[in-house]
């Protein structure tokens, strides 16, 4: 059913211009009761885009009280604001490979603490702490501060009801605020962490095959899981149900995923159909983009430097970097 969008009247009353000649001045609590009673009725009346518009005009004009009436100033404002929406958009890009130190190999250190290869690794937002998954089935917690390990957990063996993982660690992602730590493995589970103290806060048992990618949208909480069967899954922490299952749209495996500013995630995949794939979660589809070269069998892993612009890497060696306009 289609919406109303037909601009709503406000219902002004009109005052007479006779007064009588001992009417009372009005207090001033008076005053803001009225224009209190003035600003919710214009808030009911209002269509949606008025209220955003007049909402966006007070924020403006509350920033421009701030900062006064210079010049520099205003150009800084304005500035700011113009970064706020590209950030709001996913369309934001910062320019700091100027400022990036190359190390040295005596800088270069090693840490140790898992039996197999380490298959996936995540940092926090403030980059004090790194979290590992590795063959083993094991978890292990890093302070980049120290180079120390703070906690690790061990993996179970497979067909047994262990609390953890029973399999490979395939896939692990934090969320921006470092509250919920996500990993995927093998066994076909999910399990989100508390990353302080390394605790299980659920288990997720949706998928029927190795979940083989995890990522969090940037800044919430929503969460993205994709399979080897193609089957991209959307979740919303805390909820321990399934907000949206894209089912397996491509039936190729997802071997890449990366949550975005908006509501979409971008996933590379493997073996027989290498390209790129972005699920738009509110229009529930998937749009697919082969990779040009053909020497490229499979896309296995991808980043998103915004909401247009990926970076992937190939089975090749070959960096790829596709701007897409959405």
């Amino acid at each position: 059913m289609p919406l109303d969008r037909r601009p709503t009247r406000l219902r002004v009353k009109k005052h007479s211009k006779k007064q009588k000649s001992d009417e009372e001045i009005e207090s001033d609590s008076e005053a803001s009761s009225v224009g209190s009673e003035t600003e919710s009725d214009i808030s009911v009346h209002e269509s949606a885009h008025e209220k955003k518009v007049r909402l966006t005009k007070k924020a403006i004009q509350k920033a421009l009280e701030t900062v006064g009436s210079d010049d520099e100033k205003y150009e800084a404002l304005s500035l700011r604001l113009k970064e706020e929406a590209l950030q709001a958009k996913g369309k934001f890009l910062a320019k700091f490979a100027h400022q990036i130190k190359f190390l040295n190999k005596e800088e270069i250190m090693v840490l140790r603490g898992h039996r197999k290869s380490v298959s996936c690794v995540c940092i926090s937002e403030d980059g004090k702490f790194a979290y590992t998954g590795g063959k083993d089935s094991s978890v292990i917690k890093w302070d980049l501060s120290t180079m120390v390990k703070l906690c690790s957990i061990p993996g179970g063996k497979r067909g047994t009801k262990y609390p953890y993982h029973t399999g490979s660690i395939l896939s692990i992602s934090i969320s921006s605020d470092s509250k919920y730590l996500a990993s995927s493995s093998m066994d076909h589970s999910v399990i989100i962490w508390d990353p302080n103290e390394m605790k299980v806060f659920m288990k997720l048992l949706h998928h029927k095959v190795p979940v083989t990618a995890v990522s969090f949208r940037y800044h919430s909480h929503m969460l993205f899981t994709a399979d080897c069967s193609g089957r991209v899954c959307v979740w919303n922490m805390p909820l321990k149900e399934v907000l949206q299952d894209q089912g397996a749209r491509t039936n190729i495996e997802v071997l890449g995923l990366c949550g975005l500013v908006s509501e979409r995630c971008v996933s590379c995949s493997g073996f027989g159909g290498p390209g790129v794939c972005v699920w738009k979660v509110p229009e529930e589809i998937c749009v697919q983009y082969s990779t040009k070269n053909t020497l490229e069998s499979s896309v296995e892993c991808i980043y998103a430097v915004n909401d247009e612009i990926f970076i992937g890497g190939s089975s090749t060696n070959l960096q790829f970097t596709p701007l897409y306009s959405f």
